[in-house]
């Protein structure tokens, strides 16, 4: 399989009084598609990124069925999601940016690898 393409994305948060959680979701025809995410810049507080769910198409004419990726919690109770997602029929994918309160701030991206 080749890469066929490559797109990517980019969003910040900026935590404030009560922190922030930004959340997108990117909509395409089915694609054998590969997603990731990553922390480009986060501030010594809480800086979440990950995927909390992707639709797929697995037939052709049928209906898009929903993949909830769930949070796991990592050393020291700390909630993280998968920052890859795969399927060779995904139509949509969700990303989330979730930021602590006070001066904490972050920037994320995700790149999306659809494949021939």
């Amino acid at each position: 399989m080749a890469v066929q393409d490559m797109s990517w994305a980019w969003d910040w948060v900026f935590g404030g009084d009560n922190g922030y959680t930004a959340s997108n979701q990117y909509n395409f025809a089915p694609t054998n598609m590969l997603a990731q995410t990553s922390l480009s810049v986060g501030s010594p507080g809480l800086g979440i990124i990950g995927f909390t769910q992707y639709t797929t198409r697995p037939q052709p004419n049928g209906p898009d069925q929903t993949v909830n990726l769930p949070a796991v919690n990592a050393d020291g109770g700390i909630v993280c999601y998968p920052p890859l997602a795969y399927d060779p029929n995904m139509t949509s994918i969700t990303w989330i940016l979730m930021c602590g309160g006070g001066l904490d701030a972050m920037a994320g991206s995700m790149l999306f690898f659809p494949f021939a």
